[in-house]
């Protein structure tokens, strides 16, 4: 068997994979969440106009505790703490245990690069399906028994086994996501953004920036209005501490990349943009 070599990038494999294999992941992951908080209470602190001055001697503590708090890489920070800055700007710190049997998708996108990347993962998790198509000789129920509850398809970015109906709807579900991030990248040059889409999302929304302002849910579907998943959405944003709020949907009923309304949001001048990306998945084609 061949050796793999510590601190070496399979080109097979995504950054995701390569940390865990370095047993860096979730070192990684702590981190991109202190970040994240630790943005978020600095925009709330901006907002509420509270110097760290004040800050500090609203969390009854010292000046140097609250720079500890509000610097992204010292991880030395207590959930109690957090919690306590949290509701000084009159928010709350939610903290849940999420399963470990799951497979929660996090990609990191900072460039065209990496959205072309993952888009390669997608497609050839689609070919080898398509090849077990071809060769599948079952009677035409036993055919569809199959696809529903036997794991033939592959998740189109980590490669793990899933059923074909899955596959589908979490190939669309990743395209869309990775579609609008592109636009998102347009939109706010320079900007890193995470992305974790489906039902078992690891943010609280499908795409969110680094530096927490910006954040977006997206969806695919035959009509955006079935199952009022659009004004979920819509809602579910609304209230959202994020600066820019965006919807991005992809339908057959509207086939381009194309901004299709804004509706009012809190907490910011800024509108929710809601977003429509193109239904055709050969993504250099669009470059």
């Amino acid at each position: 068997m061949k050796k793999k070599n510590k601190g070496v990038i399979d080109r097979r494999e995504t950054f995701d994979q390569f940390l865990a294999k370095e047993g860096l992941l979730a070192e990684t992951a702590d981190a991109a969440l202190k970040a994240i908080i630790a943005d978020q209470i600095k925009l709330a602190m901006k907002e509420k106009k509270l110097t760290k001055t004040a800050m500090a001697v609203r969390m009854k503590t010292s000046r140097r505790q609250l720079d500890r708090l509000l610097d992204a890489d010292n991880p030395s920070v207590t959930l109690a703490t957090l919690r306590r800055a949290a509701n000084t700007v009159g928010q709350k710190l939610r903290v849940e245990l999420e399963s470990s049997s799951e497979h929660p998708m996090c990609l990191t996108v900072r460039n065209t690069e990496d959205i072309v990347r993952h888009f390669r993962d997608v497609d050839s998790s689609a070919a080898f399906v398509c090849d077990w198509l071809r060769k599948n000789s079952d009677k035409p129920v036993d055919f569809l028994y199959r696809m529903k509850f036997e794991l033939v398809g592959r998740h189109p970015i980590d490669d793990h086994k899933i059923n074909l109906i899955e596959q589908i709807n979490q190939t669309f579900t990743f395209a869309t996501a990775l579609l609008a991030a592109d636009k998102l990248l347009e939109l706010h040059p320079g900007k890193v953004f995470l992305l974790a889409p489906g039902a078992h999302a690891a943010l609280p929304l499908d795409i969110m920036s680094t530096d927490s302002l910006i954040g977006a849910e997206t969806f695919a579907a035959v009509d955006p209005r079935n199952n009022n998943k659009l004004a979920k959405d819509i809602k579910k944003l609304h209230g959202r501490p994020e600066r820019h709020r965006y919807v991005f949907f992809m339908s057959p009923l509207f086939p381009n990349t194309e901004r299709q309304f804004e509706v009012p949001a809190l907490n910011t001048r800024e509108k929710i943009q809601i977003w429509s990306v193109h239904s055709n998945l050969n993504f250099d084609s669009h470059r």
